[in-house]
This record gives structure tokens, C-alpha cells and sequence, in this order.
């Protein structure tokens, strides 16, 4: 087994230790590493889950156990990376919440593989352009698949494999000024973001990149999306087709402002995309 990163989920499942299948794999992950790895972010999330119910005894079983992992640090560099992939992901529209992003961040600042059970949460990062690697719950350490798991997007059976042609990178979106026809829901949003800092997190519609509700450039959307299309041939494109529309949903509403419904439906001669956006002066365009 290769060193990797263990997420949350996984953590908490080797210390329940109910599980013969899963203390058996830690064993033996042991065995050939010396050692668990772990972030700081996981430390923190184990320890606010059992003091929130009152068992301080398993805080100080855990902290103890601490002495024998290694702990991996939030440095300046990490905090940086995670700041990006957050944001890539708040623009594709993929918001998994700062834990996981840190997470990520840590894992690629390292190099490392991460084992998790959340895969959905990884792929994201990785479709937003992050080479990521994840690996197999159920081979590496757990004794469960998970739905994703299954379905070859971030893991690979035995070890981290990203599908051949990898999801491509979504693209920079177009960048204009500000729409003033969007001033009134800026304000809020930014009104509520305010009233809400340190509490919870706050994301709204697009209002910062691509093109305005009242002005889609329809045929320069269509093309970078043929683009990406044509990375894949007709059968991979059939196989692959969830993680293909998750990146169409990524790159369209990247490049349309406050993109109210977008349906994506695949039709044998192509792709149908039904869009519908709206600004704080029209009815809504489609």
C-alpha cells in the first residue's frame, strides 16, 4: 500500500474500530507504513465531533493516539492552494465546504493520495483542475463501497487512476466589467455575506465572470464546450457522460452570470443545452 492521506470519514471509521474489515486493512496499512497520516483539518473535526456530545474520554484516547500519526499542517502554501480551489469551485458551482477543501490542499501540497469515502467531494476538485488522486475505499482500507466509488470518476481499483482522456480543465471564463443590471442582487448578496462572516458560508449566483444574463455570446459558449467534446470519442463519451455533463455544467455556468436553470440533455447527433438567466431589470432570458 502506498502512503496516503486518510480523510475524516476513514479516520473516524478505524477508531470505531466495529468493523473487522476495516481494523484488519488499517493493520496491515500499518504494517507496511509505521504509521497513520492525517491532516490538521481531520484532527480538528474528530475532536469537535466528540466534544460536541460531552466524551472527553475519547478526546484524550485520540489525542494520545496522535503521538504514533503524522499530523500534516495547514502551511502558507496550502492555505494559498485552498483559497484557489475553493473559488474555482464557488465559479463551476460545486461549493463542498472549506474542511474538504483544506483537505484537498494539504493532500496536493504533499503529494499524496487521499482515501475517502466522499469521493463526490474529491472528484469536484479534480474537475475543476487539480490533479488529485483518491483511492479505493473498499481496497485500501474500508469494507464498503460507496456508490461513486464504483463508478471509476476519481478511483481506481487499485490504485489512483484518472480515466484516459482526463475531464479537461474548465476554461477561463470571458471577463467583463461589472453588469449593472445585477447592482440590486449584488448588494444583497454582499449585505447578507456581511451579517453572516465567521458564522456560515454564503454563496450566490455568479456575478463575477463570463458573460451578462442580457448578452450570452451563445456561439463562443458552443465552441469551447465542442472543444471538450472532442476529446472523447463516441464511446467514451457515452460512458463517461456524467462526469462530461458535470463539466459542461462546470464551464457554463463559469461563463454565464447568475444562470438561473440550465438543462443538459445528450441527443444522438449532439447535445441539447437549455439555459435560462435573469438580471434585476428583465424577465428572464433564454
Amino acid at each position: 500500500m502506498t502512503k496516503a492521506l486518510l480523510d475524516t470519514d476513514i479516520l473516524s471509521e478505524i477508531l470505531k474500530g466495529k468493523s473487522a474489515v476495516v481494523t484488519a486493512r488499517a493493520g496491515k496499512y500499518l504494517a507496511q507504513q509505521g504509521c497513520f497520516t492525517t491532516s490538521a483539518i481531520t484532527v480538528a473535526e474528530i475532536v469537535y465531533g466528540f466534544r460536541r456530545v460531552g466524551r472527553e474520554d475519547r478526546v484524550t484516547q485520540f489525542e494520545a493516539s496522535l503521538e504514533v500519526a503524522e499530523v500534516l499542517a495547514l502551511d502558507d502554501a496550502a492555505a494559498r492552494l485552498a483559497g484557489r480551489i475553493n473559488a474555482d469551485l464557488e465559479l463551476a458551482g460545486r461549493v463542498i465546504g472549506m474542511p474538504d477543501v483544506l483537505i484537498a490542499a494539504i493532500a496536493l501540497r504533499n503529494g499524496l493520495p487521499i482515501v475517502t469515502g466522499n469521493v463526490a467531494h474529491f472528484d469536484y476538485v479534480r474537475l475543476v483542475g487539480y490533479d488529485l488522486v483518491g483511492y479505493d475505499l473498499y481496497i485500501h482500507i474500508g469494507g464498503r463501497r460507496r456508490a461513486m466509488a464504483s463508478r471509476g470518476r476519481l478511483v481506481g481499483k487499485s490504485r489512483g487512476v484518472t480515466p484516459f482522456p482526463p475531464i479537461p480543465k474548465l476554461p477561463k471564463a470571458p471577463q467583463f466589467s461589472a453588469d449593472p443590471r445585477q447592482s440590486s442582487t449584488a448588494l444583497v448578496i454582499g449585505a447578507i455575506a456581511g451579517i453572516a462572516r465567521g458564522t456560515m458560508h454564503v454563496s450566490g449566483p455568479n456575478l463575477s465572470t463570463g458573460f451578462h444574463a442580457s448578452a450570452v455570446e451563445l456561439g463562443r459558449l458552443q465552441s469551447v464546450l465542442e472543444r471538450g467534446r472532442a476529446r472523447f470519442d463516441d464511446a467514451q463519451f457515452e460512458a463517461r457522460w456524467d462526469e462530461v455533463s458535470d463539466w459542461i455544467r462546470g464551464v457554463t455556468r463559469s461563463w454565464v452570470q447568475r444562470c438561473k436553470k440550465m438543462h443538459i440533455e445528450r441527443r444522438e447527433l449532439g447535445i441539447r443545452i437549455e439555459l435560462e438567466t435573469q438580471d434585476d431589470l428583465g424577465p428572464p432570458f433564454c
